[in-house]
């Protein structure tokens, strides 16, 4: 007796997928169907870091509605990913100008300032992700960067100590707290941090040379060159990619 039932491609159920998400978009944007599967396919190739293809679909979606705040936002992270954070803080900022209110709105503006230099600015877009959703972890360590970058030490301190305390797992607070511990003379601390750091991400280049930093201090000469090495390594392994 042979299988009458019909196989469906990989390509098929990708298209269903696409359809359901265009459907969902739609609906809580309240938009017509055909604007909801263009921003569907858009979103779709910029998670898989096509964002030639994916900026021309957001383009199509402005024409429809320029002040549409969602795909603002998202033109903006890619323009960030791609090496135009100029073009992502304005884009980001049209998008705030339609919801005002939107944390990660204001989380991706820091991002784009912190990469233009514009540092004061960029804590004071942290702070408001903060006071919007004080549960973003990331938003608490970056403004903590932001105030390290300031010279505020003890606000830096307490912005990474909240930002683990709300994320146990976050590498990121973990190296910027024992990097300002280091700073601040506290080796011993800043050790057993950054030691944590990199239990949760071995790639983390800079742990690596604080954490090496510091054995070297202390008489530990061959494990701290084994740090330094680990930290070529990565940094070599980023370049060639």
């Amino acid at each position: 007796m042979t299988d009458s039932s019909a196989e469906i491609s990989p390509a098929a159920n990708a298209a269903e997928a696409l359809s359901s998400e265009a459907r969902r978009v739609a609906r809580e944007r309240d938009i017509p169907i055909a604007q909801a599967e263009i921003i569907a396919r858009a979103d779709t190739l910029h998670a898989l870091g096509q964002f030639a293809e994916a900026e021309a679909l957001y383009g199509q979606v402005l024409e429809y509605d320029p002040y549409e705040s969602i795909t603002l936002n998202q033109l903006g992270v890619l323009k960030i990913n791609t090496g135009d954070p100029a073009s992502g803080a304005t884009f980001i900022r049209r998008a705030l100008a339609g919801e005002p209110n939107a944390p990660e709105y204001h989380y991706n503006l820091g991002v784009a300032l912190t990469q233009l230099g514009q540092f004061d600015e960029a804590a004071t877009a942290f702070d408001r992700a903060l006071e919007l959703n004080p549960q973003n972890a990331n938003a608490c360590n970056n403004l903590g960067a932001m105030l390290q970058l300031q010279g505020h030490h003890d606000a830096a301190l307490a912005a990474f100590l909240t930002a683990i305390k709300l994320d146990p797992e976050h590498s990121g607070a973990y190296s910027n707290l024992g990097a300002l511990l280091l700073e601040q003379g506290n080796a011993e601390d800043a050790r057993t941090i950054l030691e944590q750091a990199l239990r949760l991400n071995p790639n983390d280049a800079r742990s690596w040379d604080n954490l090496g930093q510091i054995l070297a201090a202390s008489g530990e000469s061959e494990q701290a060159a084994q740090c330094q090495a680990n930290a070529a390594t990565i940094r070599a392994h980023q370049a060639a990619h």
